[in-house]
């Protein structure tokens, strides 16, 4: 599987979840995954779930505030998982394999 997620933010607060994955488990319980979210000090974290309860991560460096930002991560199986900020890569992980969770319903979520 491969995929691309960008985002473009203009945020006045660098803290919280941008882009998370949530997968209905059943008719009452949802799991959730963050893909791009900002740490504890204001940086870029991007993540790929390898497991149903693990993540691997790339942190990029602190966005300035209110600006318009361009975030964006690429994953396939040959490079893995490569991030990008304003166009420019910024890192990259390897060798790691992106699970789905299964067949159920999956969506993701902005904000």
């Amino acid at each position: 599987m491969n995929f691309t997620n960008t985002v473009c933010i203009h945020s006045v607060l660098a803290n919280g979840t941008l882009l998370q994955k949530t997968k209905l488990q059943n008719s009452t319980v949802a799991s959730c995954s963050v893909f791009i979210a900002f740490s504890n000090i204001g940086q870029i974290i991007f993540d790929i779930p390898t497991t149903a309860a693990a993540t691997s991560q790339i942190i990029g460096p602190s966005i300035l505030l209110n600006q318009w930002t361009y975030l964006g991560s690429t994953y396939n199986q040959i490079d893995s998982l490569i991030i990008y900020i304003d166009g420019v890569r910024q890192g990259t992980i390897g060798n790691i394999s992106y699970t789905t969770w299964g067949t159920n319903y999956n969506w993701l979520n902005v904000g």
